[in-house]
């Protein structure tokens, strides 16, 4: 397929750029031909990347069958004049989209970011009789959207696009303001290039950073570095736009009162803002005494940020408060996956898809408040304090990037978007049956009632009063099973145990429903052991374990692992093996519980933890004392906080 990609681009700083630079590479890896239409030349300073010559010949590739190539906009100059003066944006962008689709004909058109990517798309689509596949980012949609004069404009193009990729509160508003429902589709994340961002590689050398920013472009970037700091000591960083709502006041504080505390250490901040918040960032050091501790550097091209997170002893990333609550950025994803110590907002924590499986002091360090300045000098000093530590929580930050991250599969979605929306022309929007969506799960007990003959199944379903996959429908199916005496069907004891499992699952996450809805509970689950860093597995032996509020942990005298991992009937046993077996069911958001199998030992274990006793305590109680049996219960508890199955308190209460 040839697609046309009208947005942001390298060298404009942020992510917008790095996800487009990111899509069309990975599209053309995979066969496609790429042409991105793009102004990115023009972006002026501080907002612009500092980029060598390998770098920009890193903006075009081939990759056998697929290849990406790149049209870029000419800088305003006295031919582009009209009055009154503006840069005409959409025209330069149309234009080369126009001319390069002449050279070679576009299947499709791509934009991302609505201003002035999306109008220029629109223009290019409705011209060409494209079909037109739009996405926003958060300020666009957070921002330009609510304003009167772009409003009606925007509205149109998405309501004329084949697709608007979109999701949360952006969804709700489009269907809001007419647009089909049909026409969206949800937004599944990004994944970052797992092979770029890795612990393994090179690290920055800031001083040939400098020596560049002051050779490249006549001198443009030498005022973009300041500050005498050269890296001399272990140093922290951070990189994006400066504000007070990105914490770059607060950090300075923090670093000042680190270092008034005793701490060795400095700051690198690859970030920039609009000239008064740079001025007002310069003279914040200034006054705080960290001139000779902080070095502030140009915005270098993302490909080369991992090397930036490598050499920093950890990284911040302080948004809070932010006025487009829609705004994600990947600082998180990028440097956790590098293997980076994460120092990071729990506003932004909280955006992770897969929080739960976040825990502060484990795999990654969370700041309640930025603004408290005691609580983020504390973390700064514990970073600086223990190195080891430090690298043990980002060497857990990279597992976690790895198990939920899987490496730009955003691609094969992408790609597959693409086509299917292609193929669909000349005849929008999608049908109903042909909706890119995700089929919800069946049941185990949809699955169960599927064994039963037709006649026992039917009988079953007449004599049900609930609503169905509701707790109580299941709690009657099963009430009917065990009082129909003789049933024909096959694997009778196998329908039994399905639905009497589905049953006590369902039980805990309506008893939790009902707890939650008479006293919600107001604890930040990444906060799961106080505020202590953990080394090793083996420092929770020494901690407190308590199960957190509302596990609950099931026996049953069957063996129901085989019902457990059942996706279909055929995936159902013949019958189910005795033995005992047990289960730990924590409720989650919407209709779902996060299932855990536990052995025995565990099962024992976890009955124990009430927060009253060590958990090094608990394992002498059950005759828990060999080094290898206690290293392999360290193990297992560290998976157990990860689940948010315990949390670990240092002492008790």
């Amino acid at each position: 397929m040839r697609i046309c990609m009208i947005g942001k681009y390298p060298p404009i700083q942020g992510g917008v750029s790095a996800r487009n630079y990111h899509m069309a590479h990975a599209l053309a890896k995979r066969g496609h031909q790429v042409h991105v239409v793009t102004n990115a030349r023009e972006v002026e300073l501080p907002w612009r990347l500092l980029m060598r010559q390998e770098d920009w010949d890193l903006c075009e590739a081939d990759y056998g069958e697929g290849s990406v190539r790149v049209s870029w906009t000419a800088p305003m100059d006295m031919s582009q004049r009209f009055i009154p003066r503006n840069n005409p944006s959409v025209t330069k962008l149309a234009s080369l989209a126009l001319a390069a689709h002449k050279e070679t004909p576009f299947d499709l058109i791509h934009s991302f970011y609505l201003e002035p990517y999306g109008v220029a798309g629109h223009v290019v689509a409705q011209a060409l009789d494209l079909p037109h596949i739009v996405k926003t980012a958060g300020s666009d949609a957070g921002k330009l959207w609510h304003h009167s004069q772009f409003e009606p404009l925007y509205d149109h193009i998405l309501s004329s696009a084949d697709l608007f990729i979109a999701s949360g509160s952006v969804a709700k508003r489009a269907i809001d303001h007419g647009i089909d429902p049909r026409r969206i589709v949800a937004s599944r994340g990004f994944q970052l290039a797992t092979d770029l961002f890795c612990p393994d590689g090179d690290e920055l050398d800031l001083n040939k950073v400098i020596a560049t920013a002051l050779e490249t472009e006549g001198a443009a970037f030498k005022d973009l570095c300041w500050g005498s700091f050269r890296g001399d000591r272990p140093y922290v960083g951070v990189y994006g736009k400066l504000g007070e709502r990105k914490g770059s006041f607060a950090l300075l504080d923090a670093l000042a009162r680190a270092r008034a505390d005793g701490a060795d250490i400095g700051l690198v901040a690859m970030a920039h803002g609009h000239p008064d918040i740079e001025v007002k960032f310069r003279r914040a050091r200034e006054d705080r005494g960290l001139t000779d501790h902080v070095l502030q550097i140009p915005f270098l091209p993302h490909w080369r940020v991992p090397s930036f997170i490598r050499s920093c002893l950890a990284v911040c990333c302080l948004e809070q408060d932010f006025p487009i609550m829609i705004h994600n950025p990947i600082v998180t994803q990028e440097v956790m996956s590098c293997g980076g110590c994460l120092i990071a907002a729990t506003e932004l924590l909280n955006k992770h898809t897969q929080t739960r499986q976040l825990v502060s002091g484990v795999n990654c360090v969370a700041i309640r408040d930025v603004n408290d300045t005691d609580e983020l000098s504390a973390a700064l000093i514990a970073a600086a304090g223990d190195p080891q530590k430090t690298a043990a929580i980002g060497a857990r930050a990279r597992n976690y990037a790895e198990r939920f991250d899987p490496g730009m599969a955003f691609a094969a979605r992408s790609e597959d978007l693409f086509t299917r929306t292609a193929k669909m022309r000349p005849a929008p929007p999608l049908s109903d049956n042909e909706a890119i969506s995700t089929s919800g799960s069946v049941s185990l007990t949809q699955m169960a009632l599927s064994l039963l003959d037709p006649a026992t199944r039917e009988a079953c379903l007449a004599a049900l009063s609930c609503k169905s996959e509701t707790p109580e429908w299941v709690a009657e199916i099963l009430g009917w099973i065990q009082n129909s005496g003789s049933m024909a069907g096959r694997a009778i004891e196998t329908v039994k145990t399905a639905v009497e499992l589905d049953s006590a699952i369902r039980t805990v996450k309506a008893s939790a429903a009902s707890r939650d809805a008479k006293a919600p509970n107001d604890r930040d689950p990444i906060f799961r052991t106080g505020n202590g860093w953990v080394l090793e597995d083996g420092d929770l032996l020494d901690l407190f374990p308590l199960c957190e509020t509302g596990v609950r942990l099931l026996e049953f005298d069957v063996q129901v692992a085989p019902f457990i991992s059942a996706r279909q009937p055929a995936d159902l046993p013949g019958a189910p093996e005795t033995g005992a077996s047990h289960l730990a069911v924590l409720p989650l958001g919407a209709d779902q519980n996060a299932v855990l199998q536990l052995d025995q030992e565990t099962a024992r274990f976890l009955q124990q933890c009430n927060g009253n006793k060590s958990a090094r305590d608990i394992a002498a109680g059950l005759g828990i004392s060999a080094a290898s049996d206690l290293a392999n219960l360290a193990g297992r508890l560290m998976f157990l906080l990860m689940e948010d199955v315990l949390v670990f308190r240092p002492a008790v209460r």
